[in-house]
């Protein structure tokens, strides 16, 4: 055990707590006293907190804590102006080597809004990608449900401490997202409530842990327009599901195309901005890889990003075209890959 950085944590954790998950007071703290253990050692004469008593807190609710100076800490939150201090997390830890997209929008979402979120969550998390996104009802939700629909992994964001779930009618849902092998992430300790600041609070990492971000159905005044404005200014993709220029909620998506925001129509618009940064997951069905042919045809498929047909796919892995066609047909069916329109995919 590290017990310097155990020291740190235990006092960050009671430190945030003692100020009410405050920002700019921790970020006070940390400047005067230049170490959470100090700056715990000093402001602890003048509350009541226990650091024991909250940690043991979290390890009740089997939160873990990662400071911005630990090394598992998400390196694309340390690229960003106005970092986290430290991430309160539950379920899968947070991976450094994952192509991310935040698929944000309104809460009052239309039913086609609903339905072309959860289609892009699934057409995303089919090709490896993971989804993130805030938790809340409307386009969030139908983008997490989405990713589990492919069994992807999908992390969500909250504005309020992990000890509880925001809004509530989703709790089923976190629950979910953890068992499927995703995240449940906070900058809040246990305790804090989903305060309206919060939730611009939260966008900026939810845009933060992701290499693109895209807007489904925003209004003129709209908390994904402050995550595509977060994704801008942390330098990150922005993309824009166009509609119609008759709906309130397409009010500030066009604003967004207008000001030089992509379009997007399909899941290919957000994995060619990922370029050759795309990261493709490990392919985890064992069956696949105890036949060496399927084995080729998977890994053909990975490294490519996208669909392709079999011409594309036996002239990358030389597997002979009679042989290719028994496999590629005999996979889908056993639900290995799919297939659309003469193209095959994972």
């Amino acid at each position: 055990m590290d017990t310097k950085k155990d020291n740190e944590a235990q006092s960050y954790n009671a430190l945030a707590v003692a100020l009410g998950g405050d920002y700019r007071k921790l970020a006070t703290a940390k400047e005067k006293y230049k170490t959470w253990e100090r700056a715990w050692e000093q402001e602890q004469r003048t509350n009541n907190v226990s650091k024991e008593r909250e940690w043991e807190k979290l390890e009740k609710h089997n939160i873990k804590l990662s400071l911005n100076t630990d090394p598992e800490f998400p390196e694309l939150l340390k690229e960003m102006p106005w970092q986290p201090h430290a991430l309160y997390w539950k379920g899968d830890g947070l991976k450094s080597n994952e192509s991310r997209v935040a698929i944000v929008g309104t809460r009052k979402c239309t039913p086609q809004g609903g339905k072309i979120a959860r289609e892009f969550g699934r057409d995303v998390a089919r090709r490896g990608v993971v989804v993130v996104s805030g938790l809340a009802m409307g386009i969030d939700t139908n983008a997490h449900e989405g990713a589990l629909d492919e069994r992807g992994k999908t992390i969500a964001v909250l504005a309020c401490g992990l000890d509880t779930t925001y809004p509530k009618q989703n709790e089923t849902l976190a629950k979910r997202i953890q068992e499927s092998g995703g995240t449940v992430v906070s900058e809040y300790p246990p305790g804090s409530e989903a305060f309206p600041g919060r939730f611009i609070e939260r966008n900026r990492i939810v845009s933060g842990l992701s290499q693109v971000s895209l807007i489904v159905e925003s209004p003129k005044k709209s908390g994904a327009k402050a995550t595509a404005r977060f994704a801008l200014e942390q330098n990150r993709e922005v993309l824009v599901v166009p509609g119609s220029i008759k709906h309130p909620n397409y009010a500030g998506s066009l604003e967004l195309i207008q000001g030089g925001a992509g379009l997007a129509i399909s899941a290919e618009d957000i994995l060619r901005c990922f370029g050759d940064a795309f990261v493709a997951p490990e392919y985890e069905q064992e069956k696949a890889l105890s036949d060496p042919v399927q084995t080729v045809i998977v890994k053909t498929l990975q490294q490519s990003g996208e669909p392709l047909t079999v011409d594309k796919i036996q002239k990358l892995s030389k597997i002979d075209l009679i042989t290719l066609n028994q496999y590629l047909g005999m996979m889908v069916v056993e639900e290995k890959i799919n297939e659309q329109g003469g193209r095959y995919y994972l």
